[in-house]
Protein backbone atom coordinates (compact mmCIF):
# COMPACT_ATOMS: atom_id res chain seq x y z
CA UNK A 1 0.00 0.00 0.00
CA UNK A 2 2.86 2.39 0.85
CA UNK A 3 3.93 2.30 -2.81
CA UNK A 4 0.67 3.93 -3.86
CA UNK A 5 -0.47 6.20 -1.05
CA UNK A 6 0.99 7.85 2.06
CA UNK A 7 0.95 5.39 4.98
CA UNK A 8 1.58 6.01 8.66
CA UNK A 9 2.01 3.03 11.00
CA UNK A 10 1.83 2.91 14.78
CA UNK A 11 2.25 0.55 17.69
CA UNK A 12 0.00 1.49 20.58
CA UNK A 13 2.21 0.36 23.45
CA UNK A 14 0.68 1.72 26.64
CA UNK A 15 1.72 -0.74 29.37
CA UNK A 16 -1.44 -0.45 31.46
CA UNK A 17 -4.55 0.53 29.57
CA UNK A 18 -8.18 0.78 30.63
CA UNK A 19 -10.02 -2.51 30.56
CA UNK A 20 -13.56 -3.25 29.45
CA UNK A 21 -16.11 -2.23 32.08
CA UNK A 22 -18.35 -5.25 31.46
CA UNK A 23 -15.61 -7.92 31.63
CA UNK A 24 -13.84 -8.93 34.86
CA UNK A 25 -10.15 -8.00 34.79
CA UNK A 26 -7.89 -11.03 35.37
CA UNK A 27 -6.24 -10.68 38.78
CA UNK A 28 -3.33 -13.03 38.15
CA UNK A 29 -1.59 -11.17 35.32
CA UNK A 30 -1.44 -7.89 33.43
CA UNK A 31 -3.06 -7.81 30.03
CA UNK A 32 -0.85 -4.98 28.79
CA UNK A 33 -2.14 -3.39 25.62
CA UNK A 34 -4.87 -5.44 24.02
CA UNK A 35 -6.44 -5.23 20.60
CA UNK A 36 -8.58 -2.09 20.13
CA UNK A 37 -7.64 -0.59 23.51
CA UNK A 38 -6.50 2.51 21.63
CA UNK A 39 -10.19 3.28 21.04
CA UNK A 40 -10.48 4.26 24.71
CA UNK A 41 -7.93 6.99 23.97
CA UNK A 42 -9.70 8.25 20.85
CA UNK A 43 -13.38 8.22 21.76
CA UNK A 44 -15.28 9.11 24.90
CA UNK A 45 -17.28 5.92 25.31
CA UNK A 46 -18.74 3.73 28.00
CA UNK A 47 -16.96 0.50 27.00
CA UNK A 48 -13.76 1.06 28.97
CA UNK A 49 -12.72 2.08 32.46
CA UNK A 50 -11.98 5.83 32.76
CA UNK A 51 -8.54 7.14 31.81
CA UNK A 52 -6.23 8.32 34.57
CA UNK A 53 -4.25 11.59 34.28
CA UNK A 54 -1.29 10.00 32.47
CA UNK A 55 -3.57 8.16 30.06
CA UNK A 56 -5.54 11.35 29.43
CA UNK A 57 -2.33 13.11 28.40
CA UNK A 58 -1.57 10.29 25.94
CA UNK A 59 -5.17 10.49 24.72
CA UNK A 60 -4.70 14.20 23.99
CA UNK A 61 -1.58 13.38 21.96
CA UNK A 62 -3.28 10.59 19.99
CA UNK A 63 -6.33 12.76 19.27
CA UNK A 64 -3.96 15.54 18.21
CA UNK A 65 -2.25 13.25 15.69
CA UNK A 66 -5.52 11.96 14.26
CA UNK A 67 -7.08 15.44 14.09
CA UNK A 68 -3.99 16.89 12.43
CA UNK A 69 -4.02 14.05 9.90
CA UNK A 70 -7.71 14.59 9.12
CA UNK A 71 -7.14 18.32 8.60
CA UNK A 72 -3.81 18.30 6.76
CA UNK A 73 -2.77 14.77 5.79
CA UNK A 74 0.22 15.10 8.15
CA UNK A 75 0.53 13.24 11.44
CA UNK A 76 2.92 15.63 13.23
CA UNK A 77 3.03 19.35 13.92
CA UNK A 78 1.84 21.91 16.46
CA UNK A 79 3.81 20.46 19.37
CA UNK A 80 3.16 16.81 18.48
CA UNK A 81 6.03 14.30 18.32
CA UNK A 82 7.51 13.76 14.86
CA UNK A 83 5.98 10.97 12.79
CA UNK A 84 7.50 9.94 9.48
CA UNK A 85 5.65 8.13 6.73
CA UNK A 86 6.02 4.36 6.43
CA UNK A 87 7.73 3.38 3.18
CA UNK A 88 9.12 0.14 1.81
CA UNK A 89 12.63 1.60 2.13
CA UNK A 90 12.07 2.98 5.62
CA UNK A 91 9.36 1.00 7.46
CA UNK A 92 8.87 3.65 10.15
CA UNK A 93 6.51 2.63 12.96
CA UNK A 94 5.59 5.24 15.57
CA UNK A 95 5.38 4.05 19.17
CA UNK A 96 2.51 5.62 21.10
CA UNK A 97 2.82 5.29 24.88
CA UNK A 98 2.86 7.61 27.88
CA UNK A 99 6.48 6.75 28.68
CA UNK A 100 7.90 7.35 25.20
CA UNK A 101 6.78 8.36 21.74
CA UNK A 102 8.87 7.97 18.63
CA UNK A 103 10.26 5.34 16.34
CA UNK A 104 10.09 1.72 17.46
CA UNK A 105 11.65 -1.41 16.03
CA UNK A 106 8.32 -3.11 15.58
CA UNK A 107 9.74 -6.38 14.22
CA UNK A 108 12.14 -6.79 17.15
CA UNK A 109 9.62 -5.63 19.77
CA UNK A 110 7.09 -8.20 18.58
CA UNK A 111 9.55 -11.03 17.89
CA UNK A 112 8.83 -11.14 14.16
CA UNK A 113 11.69 -13.59 13.45
CA UNK A 114 10.33 -16.05 16.03
CA UNK A 115 6.79 -15.98 14.62
CA UNK A 116 8.04 -16.18 11.03
CA UNK A 117 10.10 -19.25 11.89
CA UNK A 118 7.04 -20.91 13.44
CA UNK A 119 4.93 -20.15 10.40
CA UNK A 120 7.47 -21.64 8.01
CA UNK A 121 8.29 -24.79 9.99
Amino acid sequence: MARHTPVHAYDFAEAESPYFKSVPRPASFSLGTGHMVDLAYLFDNDLFEPLDATQTKLSDTVIGHWSRFAATGQMAGHGLPGWKRFTTRDPYVQRLASDRAGRTDFAADHHHAFWTALATS
